[in-house]
């Protein structure tokens, strides 16, 4: 993207880290979450859910829960992340160790 000139934004991070989760890209999303911090990016929620989505999909649940834990806010879409990857991980007890309640929510 850059080499064509389009310029990286809160809402381009998330799609590439997708895709970088989606193909257990290491290398790239490492360097895609170094240029989120660079760019002052790291504490914007939707930015911080692709960075909690692509570390689940690639099998890095600590790194996950350290971006979780360090987000200023929180919303649902990072939360089914969150809960998703604990559930393909099976680490459901995780999740209600933070306060997920069957039947009642957050």
């Amino acid at each position: 993207m850059v080499q064509i000139g389009v310029l990286h934004t809160k809402y381009t991070y998330p799609i590439v880290l997708k895709a970088c989760g989606s193909l257990r890209d290491v290398e790239n999303g490492l360097k895609i979450h170094v240029d989120v911090k660079r760019c002052g990016l790291d504490g914007d929620v939707y930015v911080c859910t692709g960075l909690v989505d692509f570390s689940v999909k690639c099998g890095w649940l600590e790194r996950a829960w350290k971006v979780f834990d360090e987000m200023p806010e929180r919303d649902i879409v990072c939360w089914n992340a969150m809960i998703s990857g604990c559930a393909v991980h099976e680490l459901f007890n995780d999740v209600i160790g933070v306060g997920v309640r069957g039947g009642g929510g957050v």
